[in-house]
């Protein structure tokens, strides 16, 4: 069943997240949509078992693999801007403008003077 890109590299990154944990001996959580063998490790895991069980430079190889999830660049989503680009109410406009002042303020008493 394809749940599309953004599903699969949040699987990925699960993965990721529990082989980390699992190396480092943290608590671990059973991945839901995987099954396991009998050491714990989730499938999606299992062809990186040799390196898993191996040496402590294996085991960086491992996670290296593992995280390669991060290098995979999904579109964005440009159809829903409006929260950025709405016009604020006077109210909001009066909070920034109070907010910047407070900053102004606060950034003259704790910051000194270059020369």
């Amino acid at each position: 069943m394809n749940k599309g890109k953004e599903h699969t590299l949040g699987r990925y990154k699960e993965s990721y997240v529990f082989l980390r944990n699992y190396l480092l001996k943290l608590p671990t959580r059973s991945l839901p949509f995987t099954r396991i063998d009998k050491l714990g490790i989730p499938k999606t895991l299992w062809s990186l078992r040799p390196l898993i069980k191996g040496s402590r430079e294996e085991q960086r190889v491992a996670l290296s693999i593992a995280r390669g999830y991060e290098q995979i660049r999904l579109e964005i989503d440009y159809t829903d801007l409006a929260a950025i680009t709405d016009e604020h109410t006077p109210q909001e406009e009066r909070a920034v403008l109070d907010l910047t002042k407070k900053f102004n303020k606060f950034l003259k008493q704790f910051t000194r003077n270059r020369k």
